[in-house]
């Protein structure tokens, strides 16, 4: 296609999507949206720009890249969008090891990403300490809730906290909450429900 810059015509005619393996074709249109309304060079550029940086936040790409191609027939106000995507392996492993003042804790979480081909994420974590203390919880996370920018969580876990060397309690916790993000992290809305139980701890001086 011709050099273009600024105010120049340009519309959207079509989209290509390679590299996309188990991603949905809908979940890269739908960040192409202000791309696809725009009327004018600089507008597909910026919106294409858009497009990148919200299909890169969601977790599920390595590298993502819009080209404009040239449409059949010369057409110098059209364009054909190619979206290649790199996505990430299926399955993510981690392990981590921390130690503070009261005990040392390990813990290891597997995550799930796009298995449904919707830029979902399914994380699963578990942990241990070096006393009494554990936690285990899930999270789905889930980009566009309702079409909005703004991404879908729910969590569930349960967790022991060991206050030994200050208490002779420790604190055990059961927890579910679902969560409404916006994409900038400015505004949030929460729903928890939450049980928090204090375990006495056993004297191991009294026989």
């Amino acid at each position: 296609m011709p050099e273009l810059t600024g105010d120049e015509p340009l519309r959207v005619r079509a989209l290509r999507i390679e590299g996309a393996s188990r991603t949905r074709a809908s979940v890269v249109e739908q960040e192409l949206q202000e791309a696809y309304a725009a009327t004018t060079f600089e507008g597909v550029v910026v919106g294409c720009h858009a497009a990148v940086q919200r299909l890169q936040r969601t977790g599920v790409f390595r590298a993502v890249t819009v080209e404009l191609q040239g449409v059949p027939g010369g057409d110098p106000h059209a364009t054909d969008l190619v979206v290649t995507v790199e996505e990430k392996s299926l399955f993510g492993i981690s392990a981590n090891v921390n130690a503070n003042s009261i005990e040392a804790t390990a813990d290891s979480t597997v995550t799930l990403r796009n298995p449904l081909g919707s830029a979902e994420m399914l994380s699963l974590s578990g942990g241990a300490g070096t006393k009494s203390s554990y936690s285990s919880q899930a999270l789905l996370r889930r980009p566009r809730f309702l079409g909005l920018p703004a991404h879908f969580e729910v969590l569930a876990g349960r967790s022991r906290l060991s206050y030994a060397d200050t208490s002779s309690y420790d604190k055990k916790e059961k927890k579910f909450s679902v969560c409404v993000k916006d994409d900038n992290g400015g505004h949030s809305l929460d729903w928890t429900l939450a049980f928090r139980d204090l375990v006495p701890l056993r004297d191991e001086t009294t026989p």
